[in-house]
Order: C-alpha cells, then sequence, then structure tokens
C-alpha cells in the first residue's frame, strides 16, 4: 500500500509541474507583421541567375585540364562539379576545380569513382558538391575558373577526352 501511495504522489506532482508549465520551453517562431515588411534585394538567390557550362577536356602526357570563362562583371558562385572520362589503366589518378575571385584562389580536390576497364583504359566520374567563386580571369594569378584531371600513367600518343561540367549562380562583382 506504501508503494502505490509513494506512485500516486509521484503523478500528482509531475501532473501539477506540467500544469503550472514547468516543463521545457518551447521556442516560438519570429512574428513578422504586414507593417513593417523588410525590403532585400535577392541578387544571390540561385534561382535568379543560374549558371553552367559544359566543356571538353583532353588529358595527354599526365594531365589535362579545361578553363571556364566566366562572364564580366561577375562572381560565379559554383556549388557543383561533375565529370567523365577515361585514363590509361595501371595508374593512379586524381583531379581538382580551381576557382580564383581576383588574386585569391581556392582549390578542390574532386574524388574520382572508378567505372570499371575497357580496352587498357579505366573509366572514371566525378560528381561532387562544392563551394567556391570565380570570376573573369585577367591574367594567369587573377580570376578563373578550371577543372583538370592527372594521372601517374603517361598517355602515350593518344589522348583521352573528358566531359566535364560546373554549375551555380552568378552574383555582380
Amino acid at each position: 500500500m506504501r508503494r502505490f501511495k509513494n506512485h500516486l504522489i509521484a503523478a500528482l506532482v509531475l501532473g501539477l509541474l506540467a500544469i503550472a508549465g514547468m516543463g521545457p520551453k518551447h521556442a516560438i517562431a519570429q512574428q513578422k507583421t504586414i507593417e513593417t515588411p523588410q525590403l532585400v534585394r535577392n541578387v544571390d538567390e540561385p534561382g535568379f541567375n543560374p549558371f553552367q557550362l559544359t566543356a571538353s577536356m583532353f588529358v595527354s602526357g599526365y594531365t589535362g585540364s579545361v578553363s571556364l570563362p566566366i562572364p564580366s562583371g561577375k562572381v560565379a558562385v559554383i556549388e557543383f562539379v561533375s565529370a567523365g572520362g577515361s585514363l590509361p589503366a595501371g595508374g593512379l589518378a586524381s583531379a581538382f576545380v580551381n576557382c580564383g575571385h581576383g588574386a585569391n584562389r581556392a582549390g578542390h580536390t574532386l574524388p574520382l569513382t572508378a567505372q570499371g576497364s575497357l580496352n587498357g583504359s579505366n573509366r572514371w566520374v566525378i560528381s561532387q558538391p562544392v563551394k567556391c567563386y570565380a570570376t573573369t580571369q585577367t591574367s594567369a594569378d587573377v580570376g578563373g575558373l578550371t577543372v583538370g584531371v592527372s594521372t601517374t600513367t603517361f598517355t602515350g600518343s593518344s589522348s583521352y577526352t573528358w566531359v566535364v561540367t560546373v554549375s551555380g549562380y552568378l552574383v555582380p562583382e
């Protein structure tokens, strides 16, 4: 009987605490009224200024790269890079994207995924979200958007074609 009485008292105390609002506080969303709208210019909304390019890249010797043009007076915000192509079998491979925003450069390594072998070549693909910023290339050290691939196996007299795609959006510089 005493055990029942202790459980009953505990249940009553918990019930009173819940009724009194002593439980956890819940978040309340901020309310904005129509009388005080905050107008903002939404230039960096990805859907308003889409940017996407596809280009061919040729790998010969040990490396290959392609420079992608950025419209003058704009900053390309690159959000996704994909590519696919073949390289000679037997070697290591790596890929990268370099984004130049003015004199600042950012290089991201892109993971390659093997897709199998055919006639002495290995097929590779890249599909990678990234976040980098690129402006129009005005010199070797300023601006630019480059995607590249390298291998440890010499391609000989062969040239391997890759298809590269980048996508994102543009904002004013």
